[in-house]
């Protein structure tokens, strides 16, 4: 660690108002809190700043840039071919790390905020904290670790990529952040993969939102309407069965690619509902005379008199969709990957809460039972049968199940990957609520699993 970041800290673990400096008071907590075994060590001291602040500024005001192994990188530089000298400054930081390939091996940055996610390069260091001019000079305040600000764009999810690098690189005094997250999406400020990946981070601040909630699942269409039907045997059918509910999810999955979120599982439809029954038959007297001749209900009447027929039962509504996921917030994640956390913060916000599962569908009416038929020619008997019963409703359908919420984790270590804390604040916000019926709550912790 250079002097003027052991000065910086030192600084700051000397000062009373140390969290506001360093910017934890801004990091999203929420309701959960920082992990008593990764914050501030103890001593007070970080990594051996021990320098009264005079001396230290000092010591920091006098560093310089190394043009000969640097490249410039400046808020509103151009990404030419040929960018990265302090005259014609890169304006990316991606920019600058692809042009620090051809020998350079520091990427100096100026004061201000990239818009971009970055993916990083072994042999390298990153360093904000400088003011651009016609010459570099360093920024010797506490607070010099605000002054380069790496935001990821909303198209991604992670601010700083280091990827199966195959060797050591260092991000120092920089503050890294994340933008709004969308529905079920999880957000990594510094996401460190693959066992052959080392990753420093010095006086870094990694600040990383809330993560996104999971949608509801839609509410299931209505059963079909009942046409007619001729089931005989007039009294109304029942009704169909209710649809099962749908199962909540158990919880996401953590794996070398993040967090999947956990999505519950659709309802199961109502059932058809029951056919009325059939409508009584005519009265018949003994005979009638008509024209002259003589019938009887038996004989002569074609067709002969009959029962209405009974209403079909109605279509069974539909099942509710699932509800999805709620995403992850996870300050720094490491899979397989070494990670050095020194003089720095790392805090993750709320995770996302899980969606309901979506409402059942009504059930369709049942139909009308028909009017009996007379016989012909008519008068012979009296009237027609009587009408068929109206068919039963169809059932409701089940509401889906719900997704499971998210996690909050200061960081997390998996695949055999794990991280180094060193005078180091890490905090977390709440873990996402489960939706209904049946997801399970999420996880908060400031070191996860």
């Amino acid at each position: 660690m250079s002097p003027r970041h052991t000065w910086a800290v030192a600084f700051c673990l000397a000062s009373a108002a140390c969290a506001s400096v360093w910017g934890f008071a801004d990091l999203n907590v929420g309701d959960g809190g920082s992990e008593g075994d990764a914050t501030i060590d103890g001593s007070g001291s970080g990594s051996g700043g021990s320098s009264s602040s005079s001396s230290g500024s000092g010591v920091c005001a006098s560093q310089t840039v190394d043009q000969a192994k640097g490249v410039f990188v400046l808020a509103g530089g151009t990404d030419a071919g040929t960018c990265g000298s302090i005259s014609s400054p890169c304006g990316s930081v991606q920019q600058g790390i692809n042009r620090a390939q051809l020998g350079k091996s520091i990427v100096y940055v100026g004061a201000g905020t990239y818009v971009e996610p970055i993916s990083l390069n072994a042999s390298l260091t990153i360093e904000g904290g400088w003011t651009a001019g016609s010459t570099w000079t360093p920024i010797c305040t506490s607070s010099a670790n605000a002054a380069v600000v790496l935001q990821a764009p909303a198209s991604s999810q992670t601010t700083v990529l280091a990827d199966a690098i195959g060797g050591t690189v260092t991000l120092r005094t920089l503050t890294i952040s994340q933008h709004v997250a969308q529905p079920s999406e999880s957000l990594y400020g510094v996401f460190a993969s693959g066992s052959s990946t080392t990753l420093v981070l010095d006086n870094v601040v990694v600040q990383v939102g809330a993560a996104g909630p999971g949608s509801p699942g839609g509410q299931g269409s209505a059963g079909a309407s009942a046409s007619g039907c001729t089931t005989p045997n007039g009294s109304n059918g029942l009704p169909g069965p209710t649809g099962g509910a749908g199962t909540g999810s158990n919880g996401g999955m953590f794996s070398d690619a993040g967090y999947s979120p956990g999505n519950g599982v659709g309802a199961s439809g109502g059932g058809t509902g029951n056919a009325g029954t059939a409508g009584g038959q005519p009265s018949c007297p003994g005979s009638c005379v008509i024209s002259g001749m003589v019938y009887t209900c038996t004989m002569g009447c074609s067709p002969p008199a009959g029962p209405g027929t009974a209403g079909c039962g109605g279509g069974g509504g539909n099942g509710g969709a699932a509800g999805l996921g709620g995403g992850s917030s996870v300050a720094l994640y490491a899979w397989g990957a070494q990670v050095e956390c020194v003089n720095g913060a790392l805090g993750a916000g709320n995770g996302g809460a899980g969606g309901n599962g979506g409402a059942g569908g009504d059930g369709g009416a049942g139909g009308n039972g028909a009017v009996g038929f007379g016989p012909v020619p008519p008068g012979c008997c009296s009237g027609a049968g009587a009408a068929g019963g109206t068919g039963g409703a169809g059932g409701q359908g089940g509401q889906g199940g719900g997704g499971a919420g998210g996690w909050s984790c200061g960081y997390y270590e998996g695949g055999g990957g794990s991280v180094s804390i060193n005078g180091t604040r890490v905090t977390f916000g709440s873990a996402g609520a489960g939706g209904q019926v049946g997801g399970a709550a999420g996880t908060a912790k400031g070191k996860c699993p």
